[in-house]
């Protein structure tokens, strides 16, 4: 078969372009080129202007549970052990609870948590480039969502972390929700444009708001 005519443009967190950006997507919104269809995903549509949502057809997609995370993980034949905990780490990413398996993600939760104790960025550094995360995106996002759970997981003093302590003050604990509404977004922008992946993967352990006892 010969190329075909129509184009499929894939826009994913669309609430986090820019006003420049979403006035641009606005204007071809408004007059869009022949046999041209915009795919545009958001987790948060209530932060999207209603000019671009007014010219889309909204389509809701249900998340996905732990329930269905298990449930692809068995397919893959691995023991309950091995699912129990790498759908609880990752309860809405069967993909990346595959990899944490393949991956020998226990490990990689040891050697996160160490980064964050240490905060050196020599080792950071090591790491980056040990793993390829620049170039592996699966591997990328598995540690940012390990670093994720890893950060909650102190926040509820769940985790040991022996030097490290926070203070429980009401000013510290907006602090920590800030800095990862912030990261989250950042997040989001590394990947849809494109930014220096290894800059977001230091910054966000060595701006994680933990205070030395």
């Amino acid at each position: 078969g010969g190329i075909s005519d129509y184009k499929i443009v894939v826009i994913n967190s669309l609430e986090a372009l820019n006003l420049a950006a979403s006035n641009a997507l606005l204007k071809i919104l408004e007059e869009p080129n022949k046999n041209s269809f915009f795919l545009l995903e958001a987790n948060n549509p209530q932060a999207i202007a209603e000019t671009i949502l007014s010219r889309a057809a909204l389509c809701y997609l249900p998340k996905l549970t732990i329930n269905d995370t298990q449930a692809q993980l068995a397919e893959l034949a691995y023991s309950q052990d091995k699912i129990a905990l790498a759908s609880q780490l990752l309860p809405a990413e069967p993909e990346l609870a595959a990899l944490f398996l393949e991956q020998s993600g226990q490990a990689f939760w040891q050697a996160l948590t160490e980064l964050l104790k240490e905060k050196k960025i020599s080792q950071i550094m090591a790491f980056f480039e040990q793993n390829k995360l620049a170039e592996n995106l699966s591997l990328f996002k598995l540690c940012y969502q390990l670093l994720n759970q890893i950060i909650l997981a102190f926040f509820s003093q769940k985790a040991n972390f022996p030097n490290l302590s926070i203070i429980e003050q009401a000013a510290d604990r907006a602090l920590i929700i800030d800095y990862y509404q912030q990261k989250q977004k950042l997040f989001s922008d590394t990947l849809n444009l494109h930014l220096d992946k290894k800059i977001f993967f230091t910054n966000l352990i060595l701006d994680w708001p933990l205070a030395h006892e």
